[in-house]
């Protein structure tokens, strides 16, 4: 005599969240390490939007390589990396930068970066034309506008800029209460370096 029994399926074992990659300097390609690769979990709150906090972290080697092995995550939250380290621009925004690396569940995700070097752009502002003692030169290298007023202006300001790329910014002039032309120029600034410009008005 013999009795049947259910049989139980077992739960398939989903894979492990595996997030690995380089990280390199945006320009030259030299593997950087001691960079921070850091895991923030992500909230949504409904009256307070997205809010991201670290929960790990870990640090690329000679080769730039790093890696996190088995990421526990839960139900309902979003993961992501973010990476930081010293004289380079931080990868930290969810909003703004396509290289923030989207943690994919039960996945590997592979994930090469690249960090600009800070660099920074003197520019030496000199009115060598006639220039009336109101009007104004407004220049805009990154989000800040600096003004000019006079007929005597020789001085400089510095900011600090992306490396190993070509910086845009844009000058106008008012005369007599009007807005000229916008000018734009470009010049390649130097990782970790300062690059001068002279511009003449």
């Amino acid at each position: 005599m013999f009795s049947l029994g259910a049989c139980r399926k077992e739960t398939p074992k989903l894979p492990p969240t595996i997030v690995k990659g380089k990280v390199t300097e945006y320009g030259t390609d030299k593997p950087l390490e001691g960079v921070k690769a850091i895991l923030m979990e992500g909230t949504y709150n409904v009256s307070l939007g997205n809010s991201y906090y670290p929960v790990d972290s870990t640090f690329t080697d000679k080769e730039g390589n790093y890696a996190y092995d088995n990421i526990k995550t839960e139900t309902g939250k979003s993961y992501y990396i973010w990476y930081s380290k010293s004289r380079y621009f931080d990868i930290s925004n969810i909003e703004n930068n396509e290289q923030i690396t989207d943690v994919e569940e039960n996945n590997t995700t592979k994930a090469n970066i690249k960090l600009f070097p800070y660099a920074w752009l003197k520019i030496r502002v000199i009115n060598d034309k006639p220039f009336g003692l109101g009007d104004i030169l407004s220049i805009k290298v990154t989000d800040q506008d600096r003004d000019f007023q006079g007929n005597k202006v020789n001085q400089d300001f510095t900011e600090k800029v992306k490396g190993n790329t070509k910086q845009s910014f844009s000058w106008i002039i008012q005369r007599n209460l009007k807005w000229g032309q916008v000018f734009v120029e470009s010049v390649y600034c130097t990782g970790h370096d300062t690059t001068y410009y002279e511009l003449k008005y």
